[in-house]
């Protein structure tokens, strides 16, 4: 964990990821939520995520809990029924590791959870420049608008892997407060995406999917600089992101790892995620 995290900036770090997928969340229409099985809610200071149709932790998780604000047991157990009544299997508890207070830990024990795999890598970029990877890329990297909602969603939902009638929902969050939105374009073909949101002087920056006969092609190495310059440009001085945590020797093996540390990200902590936890 890093050692250059000041007093109450870990709510920042967990807020203001949870700020963004709860709106992912709640711009989903009737239908996404029928066909995925979608629903979010907040508790203290986590917020709840849901998609029972959607197998996959990444959309089925609490954020937050115990940052900024201590958590009680009661919250922390409450949190659990509702991730168990509402939630897939792949459900998980993401805790980070500065949450209060210090009894969370035996509470999430006692209730039987255990850490599952090597959890996720919590980064910020706190530069006023861009750091410059010299890799070329023949790919542009343009922001759209409503226009290309659908290419959009496609191509977040076919670079993840989910089914295609996630894609609507994906394309939801254009045109939100706050949420910049990017593609990455072989000519005229959309193959990668990304967004950027921000709140004050800090940003997120998430939904970085590239279609698979895409990748090794600097797409997502384009789209985090052209978001921190954006970022920069709107006022966020520190930006956050956050990927899966590679396993000790293997960060090379890890794409997304790579790309966030190459434009200039450090790890903030590992966040564990605690389980089993899915209805």
């Amino acid at each position: 964990m890093s050692d250059k995290i000041a007093s109450g900036e870990i709510a920042r770090l967990e807020g203001l990821e949870r700020e963004a997928m709860l709106a992912l969340y709640a711009s989903a229409d009737a239908q996404n939520r029928e066909a995925l099985g979608l629903d979010c809610a907040t508790l203290d200071t986590a917020g709840l995520l849901a998609a029972r149709k959607l197998p996959v932790s990444v959309f089925n998780r609490a954020i937050g809990l115990g940052a900024g604000q201590a958590a009680t047991q009661d919250a922390l157990l409450a949190a659990i029924a509702w991730m168990r009544s509402h939630g897939a299997p792949a459900s998980v508890l993401q805790i980070a590791p500065v949450a209060m207070p210090p009894e969370l830990q035996s509470w999430i024990a006692a209730a039987g959870l255990k850490p599952q795999g090597t959890g996720w890598a919590k980064l910020w970029r706190r530069s006023s420049t861009v750091a410059e990877h010299g890799l070329a890329t023949s790919l542009t990297v343009r922001e759209i608008g409503e226009a290309h909602a659908a290419d959009f969603g496609a191509v977040v939902a076919g670079g993840f892997g989910m089914p295609a009638m996630s894609a609507g929902w994906f394309a939801g969050v254009i045109g939100k407060p706050g949420f910049k939105s990017y593609l990455a374009y072989d000519g005229e073909t959309p193959v990668a995406s990304g967004v950027l949101y921000v709140e004050g002087d800090w940003g997120w920056i998430g939904f970085g999917a590239t279609l698979a006969d895409a990748r090794r092609r600097g797409a997502q190495n384009a789209l985090l600089a052209r978001r921190i310059r954006d970022g920069l440009a709107m006022g966020a001085r520190t930006l956050v992101a956050e990927t899966g945590q590679p396993a000790p020797g293997e960060e090379d093996r890890h794409p997304s790892y790579r790309n966030l540390r190459r434009a200039g990200f450090e790890t903030a902590y590992v966040r564990l995620n605690y389980g089993p936890l899915g209805g």
